[in-house]
């Protein structure tokens, strides 16, 4: 899985610099999105394969550019795959509980 981790962050670079190379601009917010989404579905990749471990880095990482961004709904889905993940790989009620309140103040 650690392969398609470097792939989606190659994707997303290669996709950027493609753009910027046809004289296309991407604001600095929608390349942060690009990158915290391509975080995210290697984070939800690996909570698919049980990787607790790498499932829960990379979804964090991609929260906290969420957050960084202000990026609501993104936010919200974040912490609800994360307390997923506690819940479910972990077996850590608390911290699930913890994330799944965070996305009910979100919505």
């Amino acid at each position: 899985m650690e392969h398609s981790s470097k792939k989606y962050s190659f994707l997303a670079c290669f996709l950027l610099s493609m753009l910027n190379g046809q004289g296309v601009t991407v604001s600095q917010h929608a390349a942060d999105s690009l990158y915290a989404d391509s975080l995210y579905i290697v984070g939800k990749n690996y909570y698919k394969t049980n990787d607790k471990r790498n499932a829960l880095l990379h979804l964090e990482k991609a929260l906290e550019l969420f957050e960084a961004g202000g990026f609501t709904k993104q936010i919200g889905v974040a912490h609800n795959r994360i307390a997923m993940t506690w819940f479910d790989l972990f077996g850590d009620w608390k911290k699930a509980e913890e994330h799944w309140l965070k996305t009910l103040e979100i919505r």
